[in-house]
């Protein structure tokens, strides 16, 4: 069995009232997630949500940066950003855990096989639901890798 690899990521987010679609958070490089040329596999995705917005979203993840789009703004990646994304991850409602002064979010058993240009890999976010405002530093992201 091949070991777990977690990495931690603090995006740094919006902190202007959101909506649907908008981008929250603009790519942040994750470094030493791949060995040049060779897949990773995402098992687990664990987000601690501090602010207790407990709303849906997106977590966009790329080879390289990418723009989305505006931060406070919708979507709007060009075809040249969207074909460096390599995979996604929804985390829903049904993913939460409301812990009353924060929100745990998690999936496992995710499996979505990535392989990076370089050893880093980039993660961005989108709200999917809500109109939630974050502090800059509200959200902990885990990725746990194979």
């Amino acid at each position: 069995m091949s070991q777990l690899n977690v990495y931690d990521v603090t995006p740094v987010l919006e902190t202007s009232i959101l909506a649907d679609n908008d981008v929250f958070f603009v790519p942040i490089e994750v470094p030493q997630v791949f060995e040049k040329g060779l897949p990773r596999i995402l098992q687990s995705v664990s987000v601690l949500d501090g602010n207790d917005q407990a709303t849906e979203f997106d977590l966009i993840f790329s080879n390289a940066s990418i723009t989305l789009g505006t931060l406070n703004s919708g979507v709007t990646v060009s075809d040249a950003d969207a074909a460096k994304i390599i995979g996604t991850v929804s985390m829903l409602t049904t993913d939460a855990v409301d812990l009353i002064n924060s929100t745990w979010f998690q999936k496992t058993g995710v499996g979505i096989v990535m392989q990076g240009v370089t050893r880093s890999l980039w993660v961005s976010g989108v709200v999917r639901s809500g109109t939630p405002t974050y502090t800059a530093t509200g959200m902990k992201i885990k990725l746990g890798f194979i």
